[in-house]
């Protein structure tokens, strides 16, 4: 790897830890996975230094590649629910969005009131009328 890139993502990093409000704010998001967005770093870095001869990335680039590691994870956790039959693809939109449906193995079994003169009280549970 080119030393102008190394250089670069040293930066980045150094910044990353000790600027805590930009952590924050960049890896504070759900699915905002910090190694990968590294990993996407180096690789878009790599190709800006090759076509542009500087390895910075602009606004626009980042933003993006945040948005790609959040989108990837939420992919792979939706295959993980999909491979333990917990949510299921039923159709897919005219857009090309799949339509989900949970399936009975991914929503929490509740139990019936149970017969009688019952009435369920939050906190409480259920308590018998007279």
């Amino acid at each position: 790897m080119e030393i102008e890139i190394q250089i670069y993502i040293t930066n980045i990093r150094k910044f990353f830890d000790t600027n805590k409000d930009a952590r924050k704010e960049m890896f504070n998001i759900p699915y905002a996975d910090e190694e990968m967005f590294y990993e996407g770093l180096v690789e878009i870095a790599k190709k800006n230094y090759e076509v542009h001869g500087d390895p910075t990335l602009s606004k626009a680039e980042i933003s993006e590649l945040i948005q790609g590691v959040i989108q990837q994870n939420i992919r792979n956790e939706l295959k993980e629910l999909i491979a333990k039959d917990m949510v299921k693809i039923v159709d897919v939109s005219e857009d090309g969005t799949p339509i989900l449906q949970v399936t009975p193995k991914g929503i929490k079994a509740v139990e019936p009131p149970p017969e009688g003169p019952f009435q369920e009280i939050p906190g409480y549970g259920y308590i018998c009328l007279n």
